[in-house]
């Protein structure tokens, strides 16, 4: 009997020390579970900032490609505005010089033409008689003398 004790005292011993240690591997399963949870969480926060981070970039760099076009759009269409507006003052003085030759006259004897050089915009002016007067020299003291 005291055997029969001794041996149910051991299975006992044996089953609390069992249900002890699966309670510790189970609590540590437990934790273990709950670190993976909680690194699982952290990177998919971190894929989500990095991604919010991503798209904050390409947005802003959408937004810049936008005002570099409208700045290049705006610069081409002021140009080209200067040029309509240099191309009609041109018009206009010729079309004034053709109607007022007193006018006419009196701009050209200037020896250095510096009024024909300004109305084609600079040194390289083209000197078609229809548009500028007269170029050579007999010419401007023809209209002159008149």
């Amino acid at each position: 009997m005291k055997l029969r004790k001794r041996e149910e005292k051991r299975r006992a011993t044996e089953l609390a020390m069992w249900r002890y240690n699966e309670s510790i591997s189970q609590r540590e399963q437990d934790e273990a579970w709950d670190i993976l949870q909680r690194l699982k969480r952290k990177q998919r926060y971190e894929d989500l900032r990095a991604k919010r981070c991503q798209d904050e970039e390409i947005w802003t760099t959408i937004q810049h490609l936008k005002r570099k076009d409208r700045y290049e759009d705006l610069c081409v269409k002021r140009r080209q505005d200067y040029a309509r507006s240099h191309a009609y003052q041109i018009e206009t003085l010729t079309r004034n010089l053709e109607y007022h030759l007193d006018l006419r006259r009196s701009l050209l004897k200037d020896p250095k033409n510096r009024f024909l050089t300004w109305l084609c915009g600079g040194s390289s002016c083209d000197t078609s008689p229809s548009i500028t007067g007269p170029t050579t020299s007999e010419e401007f003291s023809s209209l002159a003398k008149t």
